[in-house]
């Protein structure tokens, strides 16, 4: 099950067994207003909702089966998502309520993945990841599309998702996946890179207590936040981007899937719930 909930005052904005609301993206309105991803027949489209849970909103309908990873300009004109109607994953623009959905980037490579959208501060540039060709890095456009340009270079390693963007718009931080293993024997190593927005110097690479780490900057530009925990439980952890050490700050008694702060770092948005399976006992087999 997964519950979409808000703290200072806890909340439960939506429920359901298999839902997966939020699982796949969340992204605060200035309006107060939540964009989030949510599951049904097979296809993952976008909503809306108020902070109080009511007023939820479809805003992709019949648009591939993807539409994911939502961020909103400050501005509250435009929502920028990943999705893969046209057949291949992509980067798209739409309005606030839904309306005029149009596409940003484009690739002639089947295997290439642009996806993972941030918006800078003013709202004029989007970054993105672009993964599956020779030219995986991190790459921005402008909101009015035309031509992309690449911002990162990375050695043995490549940017894998969760691109964020500080709220003073000079650091970018992803999730990093090193292409080639440190020493000889070891598997490829999963951290959180973070880097300027220009891309002007090499990553600094932060430790991660789990696999699937979700990225968010606080407020102040000063930290980051990220998940970390066990297979059914989740604490958020802050870890200072200059000198400190990392410091728990929420403890859950489930597993964290996605959370975003509100603008004004006050409210958290947080998709949460437990991850069950069956098991199945096949016999007969030739």
């Amino acid at each position: 099950m997964t519950t979409l909930s808000t703290f200072n005052a806890e909340v439960l904005l939506t429920a359901g067994s298999r839902g997966l609301d939020g699982y796949a993206g969340f992204a605060w309105s200035p309006d107060g207003k939540i964009i989030f991803t949510g599951f049904a027949d097979n296809v993952t489209d976008l909503y809306s909702i108020d902070a109080d849970g009511n007023k939820r909103v479809q805003l992709t309908v019949k648009a591939g089966q993807d539409n994911t990873n939502p961020a909103v300009s400050r501005d509250g004109k435009y929502i920028v998502f990943t999705s893969n109607r046209i057949g291949t994953t992509q980067i798209w623009r739409m309005d606030l309520d839904g309306r005029n959905q149009s596409q940003l980037t484009s690739s002639d490579e089947k295997t290439e993945r642009n996806h993972s959208p941030a918006l800078s501060p003013d709202g004029r540039e989007v970054f993105f990841i672009k993964r599956g060709t020779a030219s995986d890095g991190i790459w921005k456009i402008s909101i009015d599309g035309g031509a992309a340009a690449k911002i990162s270079q990375f050695t043995n390693a490549t940017p894998e998702s969760f691109l964020a963007i500080s709220p003073d718009g000079k650091w970018l931080a992803y999730r990093h996946l090193s292409t080639q293993p440190e020493t000889a024997g070891e598997t490829p190593t999963i951290r959180i890179g973070v880097i300027p927005a220009d891309g002007s110097i090499e990553p600094r690479l932060f430790d991660l207590p789990l696999r699937r780490p979700i990225i968010q900057w606080s407020a102040d530009s000063q930290t980051f936040d990220f998940s970390a925990g066990t297979f059914n439980t989740s604490s958020l952890v802050r870890q200072p981007l200059g000198a400190g050490e990392a410091k728990k700050i929420i403890d859950f008694p489930d597993r964290v899937f996605d959370f975003a702060w509100s603008n004004d770092g006050k409210n958290l948005v947080v998709a949460r719930g437990r991850q069950q399976g069956d098991a199945i006992l096949i016999t007969n087999l030739p």
